[in-house]
């Protein structure tokens, strides 16, 4: 029992059914699994300050950035959900950038296992250390033109998010202007702090009086990098991403095309099968309702029997005893119950389904009667889709590589020289345990000669 009963949205009686059929989320699960299971790989070629090309240094940034992503994450698994968010969002926006954070920490310098006694001092230590690759929602993330797909050619994009102060002060804190900062509740004490701090233009999208507001911003039209919090700026430098080509640290990927190539976002598949999914859910519950009609059919009374036959419910089974003077003015309503025909017709729907996304045999499923030809006409449907979307998913991870490089070159690639014994003046850059192109791993050693003769 329910005090206060949610309004009914689908205006439905309540004997009628209102079941929803899942097969979207089927043929979701099979797409993605057929497709996620394999990460794009990548040739890399690199060249010398000659022009030349060399294979070392090549070898070198492709097991540095393999070693960066799986310091972090599994690459299978961040597959997986890329290719989720493609097909249930449509589009999927990757921020790639490097964290580094500082923090003290209460660090173990004594413990006794006997009496438990622990003896620790504080340090301020680096906490975090390393490429980050960070799903962006895309309620979040602001584009300066819809009519632009490639992000890279948006003319500005903020990133805006809120934060509670536990995430925002490890990444943040050490920035000198970062102490002019003032939450919500903070300013609201002192009516003349209102009229600063731009709190008319913040404060009403933030809800809580401990959040703050954080507003990354890019432009290549200002070629600018900013960092706004409650309204303060307390960072202004230019794009950090790029040397001589700037770039933002953003990659785009989609399911599939609007449009064209004039609209930024891509169409999910829940919406391309939207309509189809819509008439198997209808087909489908009136299927039901007519089972349950056939079941426990209405009864039809006549008026002879109205005062004796006083029904509050509008069934009549055979739990029921009722007495009446003449049976003949008492019987159940002739209802069908489910045809072929109906049965065809949501056979047939289904069969819509199946065309415009993947065939059930693709998914797992084993099938009745289909000949071979049937098969081989749905494996090629099925393979083309999975194409497409792969095609789209390697895009994306180009993009990502791309952006991984840039900051690999700039927060990684700051070597340690070590001089090898017995061979003065030879340098090596050693590389502990990085994977090879054959599987296996060792030592990467890189010597670097102390001029162009050397």
């Amino acid at each position: 029992y329910q005090e206060n009963p949610p309004p009914n949205y689908s205006f439905k009686e309540d004997w009628q059914s209102n079941v929803f059929n899942k097969i979207t989320r089927a043929k979701l699960k099979a797409l993605a699994a057929s497709v996620a299971l394999q990460v794009p790989d990548f040739i890399y070629k690199a060249t010398n300050k000659n022009g030349f090309f060399s294979a070392q240094r090549a070898e070198l940034m492709k097991q540095f950035v393999r070693f960066t992503r799986l310091l972090g994450q599994n690459p299978k698994v961040e597959t997986f959900f890329e290719v989720w968010e493609l097909l249930v969002k449509g589009t999927v926006i990757k921020y790639d950038g490097y964290l580094k954070t500082r923090e003290k920490q209460e660090i173990i310098t004594k413990f006794d296992p006997t009496t438990g006694a622990v003896e620790t001092k504080e340090e301020e230590v680096i906490s975090e250390d390393r490429a980050v690759d960070i799903l962006v929602p895309l309620s979040e993330l602001f584009i300066a033109d819809f009519r632009i797909f490639d992000i890279q050619k948006q003319p500005r994009i903020a990133w805006i998010k809120n934060y509670t102060l536990e995430d925002l002060t490890p990444e943040f804190e050490h920035y000198p202007k970062f102490k002019h900062v003032r939450s919500k509740g903070q300013l609201m004490k002192f009516e003349n702090y209102i009229e600063t701090f731009f709190y008319k233009s913040w404060s009403n999208r933030i809800k809580k009086e401990d959040q703050y507001e954080v507003v990354k911003y890019y432009s290549k039209a200002d070629k600018t990098y900013q960092v706004w919090i409650n309204g303060i700026q307390i960072l202004k430098t230019p794009l950090l991403w790029g040397k001589r080509r700037k770039l933002y640290p953003f990659s785009k990927g989609i399911n599939e095309l609007f449009e064209g190539t004039q609209f930024f976002y891509g169409m999910s598949f829940p919406h391309l099968i939207e309509g189809m999914q819509d008439m198997s859910n209808t087909v489908l519950n009136t299927m039901l309702d007519k089972l349950l009609r056939s079941l426990l059919p209405p009864m039809l009374v006549g008026l002879v029997n109205k005062d004796l036959l006083d029904l509050e419910d509008e069934y009549v089974n055979q739990d029921n005893k009722i007495y009446v003077p003449d049976v003949t003015q008492v019987k159940p309503m002739p209802y069908d119950g489910v045809t072929n025909a109906d049965l065809a017709m949501f056979q047939l729907i289904t069969r819509g389904i199946d065309l415009i996304s993947i065939d059930p045999s693709q998914q797992g499923v084993q099938q009745g009667k289909a000949t071979a030809r049937e098969v081989i006409l749905a494996d090629e449907k099925a393979q083309q889709l999975k194409g497409t979307l792969f095609m789209f998913l390697e895009d994306l991870w180009l993009q990502k590589e791309r952006l991984r490089v840039q900051n690999v070159l700039g927060n990684c690639m700051k070597p340690q020289l070590e001089a090898i014994a017995g061979k003065e003046g030879l340098k090596i850059l050693n590389i502990p345990d990085p994977p090879f192109s054959d599987g296996t791993k060792g030592t990467l050693g890189i010597h670097i000669a102390e001029d162009e003769m050397g």
